[in-house]
């Protein structure tokens, strides 16, 4: 059987993986595999209290109704009786996170599901753990290779800041424990929720951008000597697109003024809750005070153009360039193109970063986009 040794590896220590019937498998641990073992996205145990966790998590802006019809299809799946062999994976005997985290927590007896998502770079698992009724007590970010320590590491810092912060307009999670499994690194936060949730409108999502941008104080300085500028620089080194861009458009904006404000990093709509009393944000780490203001707006948009209504990236850009005036209004309208240009760049240098810790498909073609943008933008050459 194909297996997904390095989430099994991250997640039990010696271990034994292996296939099991829905009848039997006694001392194994059960999962169903989604869509299967050897690309799996999502291990759900074999356990009505998982189906359930699953159904009432809160994790994006999709109505309950899509919830809980995932849900129901869990619950479906778990009575069915029978799956198929790719997606069944069992685990006997050896050390468990879950466990482990556990008890860190004075959670005992609870169970987890375990969320990996597709192949990328910075990919790493993040374990809903649960109690036997569903009820979800911490989501467990779990870091095991040096990109994934970093971004957790930062997440912790990010949230330790936030947490100071008065009148943020908006919700963080908690931070409940952090510890060590192994090779691995993993980071506690508890669950956050808004009791009365709303389908956010466009000019709701922007305020709340901007609420996140004033969790640090705004400031105007030349473009050459912003401390943005002089991080996006190192990140760049050794990279070969992201580089030149980030040099080419420093010489055109040299002694040009570049305003910057907080940004949350990756603000899209599965990091964000909106309703009352306050919206909820999490996944906060990309964090970065001092990033040129507009950010996270001009993000939101590119996201929900090429994830959701599956535009082109050219397209989503295009789209985003043309409605510069009603996104970034509090910009001087001839420094509008360049927060933009700014914004694609540091995208650029992001997903250039990331693949050479790991590519995919998926980043190679996500590069090419954003170069071929760049240079019909005059950045590149």
């Amino acid at each position: 059987m194909t297996t997904r040794t390095w989430l099994t590896d991250v997640l039990w220590l010696d271990a034994d993986v292996c296939d099991w019937r829905p009848v039997g498998g006694r001392g194994t641990e059960r999962f169903v595999a989604t869509p299967d073992v050897a690309g799996a996205k999502q291990l759900l145990r074999w356990h009505p209290s998982s189906a359930l966790a699953s159904a009432r998590r809160t994790s994006d802006d999709r109505s309950p109704n899509s919830r809980w019809r995932d849900g129901a299809a869990a619950a479906g799946l778990l009575a069915l009786g029978t799956v198929t062999g790719r997606r069944r994976l069992g685990v006997r005997g050896g050390r468990s996170l879950v466990d482990h985290v556990a008890e860190a927590l004075d959670a005992g007896g609870a169970h987890g599901l375990v969320m990996c998502g597709p192949p990328r770079a910075n990919q790493k698992p993040v374990v809903q753990l649960h109690d036997r009724a569903g009820r979800t007590i911490a989501f467990v970010k779990v870091a095991w290779n040096d990109l994934t320590r970093e971004l957790l590491e930062a997440e912790r810092r990010s949230l330790e800041t936030l947490a100071g912060a008065s009148d943020r307009g908006f919700t963080v999670p908690p931070i409940l424990a952090r510890g060590e499994f192994g090779a691995a690194t993993w980071l506690a936060i508890g669950p956050v929720g808004v009791p009365h949730r709303e389908r956010p409108e466009r000019s709701t999502i922007d305020r709340l951008a901007i609420d996140v941008e004033h969790t640090a104080p705004a400031s105007e300085v030349e473009t050459e000597a912003s401390d943005f500028v002089a991080r996006l620089r190192t990140e760049a080194i050794g990279l070969d697109a992201g580089r030149r861009a980030v040099e080419a458009l420093v010489d055109r904006d040299r002694g040009r003024p570049l305003r910057l404000a907080a940004s949350h990093g990756d603000f899209v709509p599965w990091n964000i809750l909106s309703g009352r009393p306050q919206p909820a944000v999490w996944d906060w780490e990309r964090y970065e005070r001092d990033v040129p203001v507009g950010a996270d707006r001009l993000h939101h948009r590119f996201q929900i153009a090429v994830q959701r209504s599956r535009s082109t990236v050219g397209d989503a850009l295009a789209a985003i360039d043309r409605e510069l005036e009603t996104i970034l209004p509090d910009l001087p309208a001839d420094r509008r193109s360049a927060h933009l240009d700014w914004y694609i760049t540091a995208l650029l240098v992001r997903y250039e970063h990331d693949a050479g810790e790991h590519t995919t498909p998926r980043l190679a073609s996500r590069i090419a986009d954003l170069t071929t943008v760049l240079t019909g933008r005059g950045v590149l050459t």
